[in-house]
């Protein structure tokens, strides 16, 4: 599995009419280590969205409360879509407002992409499929987003009025009158 291989998947899967059904499809003729590997580019593709900008995105989308499952939904929903959305979306949270993404990060409770290598593994493999996805190798971090500081403060703590004008002004301009500051 590589880079151009996922995004390829990805995009076949945003294109079709029941996009987890394609998913699961495309990947249930790969190996264990291949959906591992699955696994981990989606995770390694989240990670790039744990910076000020995309917690203050997350935020301002969900009224201005937020939980490490909201941010995890925000993060999968961006990773869901089409590679040149998600690159377009990484670099800058407020483009999020042109592609029709913005709409799914907004409606879902947990993005299904995120769960389809999953699901193929545990049908596919099993017990070898628990035992090989708990080793080291293949260990995510988990979506927490505390690990993002900015100042000295940390998670949410970090996101002000101020800060949500300067990182994402489009965003803030929809929803910063919703948020309880």
């Amino acid at each position: 599995m590589n880079e151009k291989l996922f995004w390829r998947l990805i995009g076949e899967a945003v294109a079709s009419p029941n996009p987890y059904t394609t998913l699961e499809k495309s990947l249930e003729p790969m190996q264990l280590e291949e959906l591992l590997e699955f696994i981990q580019i989606y995770s390694r593709c989240e990670e790039a969205l744990f910076t000020p900008a995309h917690l203050t995105a997350a935020f301002l989308l969900h009224e201005g409360t937020l939980d490490d499952e909201d941010f995890g939904v925000y993060t999968e929903g961006v990773v869901g879509a089409t590679n040149a959305a998600y690159l377009d979306v990484k670099e800058d949270p407020d483009k999020l407002l042109d592609y029709s993404i913005y709409k799914t990060v907004l409606n879902l409770d947990s993005h299904p992409f995120a769960s389809a290598p999953v699901a193929v593994g545990k049908r596919k493999f099993g017990a070898q499929w628990r035992d090989e996805s708990k080793k080291e190798r293949w260990k995510v971090l988990p979506t927490d987003y505390d690990r993002i500081e900015l100042g000295g403060k940390k998670g949410v703590d970090i996101i002000t009025p101020d800060l949500a004008k300067r990182l994402v002004p489009r965003l803030y301009e929809i929803y910063g009158s919703r948020c309880d500051w």
